[in-house]
């Protein structure tokens, strides 16, 4: 695969970062995993915010956006995926490292289960999306999930290790609201921006086991329909779902 490393379009194996990099060493980085649909980023201007604000947490200057957006299409067309639908990652060790991959379907139908390994809703890296994604990675892989929801310190309903969770209860739309440590997901933000009837709050984390509906939201794949919780079935994708998934594929 062509990449681009810091701003210059390379092998793959071409690539080489210092064995010293903290990013290496410590994970001390920051990324950005989008979607890019007929060779244009979705949602870019959210990404490129959050990047500058997790960045500025570790002291790493950011390119202009339309510099990176530029690198960002030059990364596409090399790898002649200006018409597929694609995972691009940007990944920040003081230096900037993008890739681009097709993005295959999930897998059907999707399995979801409830972790008891809890998130800091209080620690320092609170809101950035940093590449230490080793926790999350190891609860995935032991638990032979598609994915798993974690509760925070206090034992209320956080996020998956991969996604923002919602959850339908009744008529009313939950989230978990970012105090309890969520991620402040792009397609979290876009469906609240689309309804703004969604309620984000606390609840214990067993509550979602009574949920008629479950979502999950992330960058790439927008929102996922749950079809099995904790063992329990949920069924086919409602109305409400498959319309909030085809707003997220058509807004920029």
């Amino acid at each position: 695969m062509i990449v681009s490393w810091n701003g210059i379009l390379l092998s793959e194996d071409e690539v080489r970062v210092s064995p010293f990099d903290g990013g290496v060493l410590r994970g001390e980085g920051v990324f950005e995993t989008m979607r890019a649909d007929s060779g244009r980023i979705i949602h870019w201007s959210k990404h490129y915010r959050r990047l500058l604000a997790s960045s500025e947490r570790f002291g790493f200057n950011v390119p202009e956006s339309s510099m990176l957006q530029d690198e960002i299409e030059e990364v596409l067309r090399a790898n002649q995926l200006e018409e597929k639908t694609v995972r691009v990652r940007l990944t920040h060790l003081g230096k900037i490292l993008i890739t681009a991959v097709e993005l295959l379907e999930q897998e059907s139908p999707f399995r979801v289960g409830l972790s008891s390994y809890p998130i800091n809703e209080r620690g320092a890296l609170l809101g950035m999306k940093v590449c230490s994604y080793a926790e999350n990675m190891i609860i995935l892989k032991e638990s032979q999930m598609n994915e798993m929801i974690r509760p925070n310190l206090q034992g209320n309903l956080c996020e998956g290790c991969v996604s923002n969770v919602f959850y339908v209860m009744g008529d009313e739309i939950r989230t978990p609201s970012l105090e309890n440590g969520c991620l402040p997901g792009i397609s979290r933000e876009r469906l609240l921006e689309k309804m703004p009837s969604i309620v984000e709050g606390t609840w214990p984390i067993d509550t979602i086991k009574e949920a008629r509906e479950v979502w999950l939201s992330n960058a790439t794949h927008l929102l996922t329909w749950v079809n099995e919780l904790d063992g329990r079935n949920l069924g086919q994708p409602s109305q409400l779902f498959l319309s909030l998934l085809d707003h997220l594929r058509t807004v920029r």
